[in-house]
């Protein structure tokens, strides 16, 4: 073994100083350097680790996979006001829902989504498609005021709601009309469910 006489247990950091101060001590100097990081083996949790770690494969969903709706599930949500792009709640359980002036843009979806409570969308905003379908109400369904950009796009409406197209190009939601004359207020549940086709 070749050992090099500055190549000694130097601990103090003024020896070190003093070795790197010619060329031949620069060389030593990075060669304990080196050597010590060497040394320094890495901590066993980090190995097990690197053994362990799952790999990542990407996976691309086929359709939709939610978790069944639990009814004991109290989900309120309050959005008034909120601006929400490309909205989806569909296949989705909501105790509760406040979209009072919000506005959607994009498709806004609430097929086969069930409210057990009040759901209100009155002075809503929607831009695109909204779809209501197979969506079930328990509680009262408030629609009032809501005003629809593009009534050209698909849309489907709970029951007892209406789309009324007005001469700027928009429309808004109106209650349909029974016994003869406009309905007034939210669409008021009967006690159990209801379904929209």
């Amino acid at each position: 073994m070749n050992r090099h006489p500055n190549d000694g247990d130097q601990e103090t950091g003024s020896d070190l100083r003093t070795v790197g101060r010619d060329r031949h001590g620069r060389r030593v100097d990075g060669r304990r350097r080196t050597r010590a990081a060497r040394l320094v083996p890495f901590p066993p949790v980090v190995i097990a680790a690197a053994l362990t770690a799952p790999v990542c494969v990407p996976t691309v969903p086929t359709a939709r996979q939610y978790p069944p709706a639990n009814p004991d599930t109290r989900m309120r949500l309050n959005l008034t006001g909120a601006t929400l792009i490309d909205f989806d709640l569909a296949s989705g359980h909501v105790t509760q829902a406040n979209f009072d002036k919000a506005t959607f843009i994009g498709e806004a979806d609430f097929d086969e989504a069930t409210f057990s409570e009040d759901a209100n969308f009155d002075g809503a905003a929607f831009t695109e498609g909204v779809g209501f379908g197979a969506a079930t109400f328990t509680g009262d369904v408030g629609l009032g005021g809501a005003v629809v950009v593009n009534p050209a796009a698909q849309h489907v409406w709970p029951e007892g709601w209406r789309l009324e197209t007005t001469p700027e190009g928009t429309a808004h939601l109106a209650r349909e009309e029974t016994d003869g004359g406009p309905a007034t207020g939210s669409l008021t549940g009967s006690g159990g469910p209801t379904a929209v086709p």
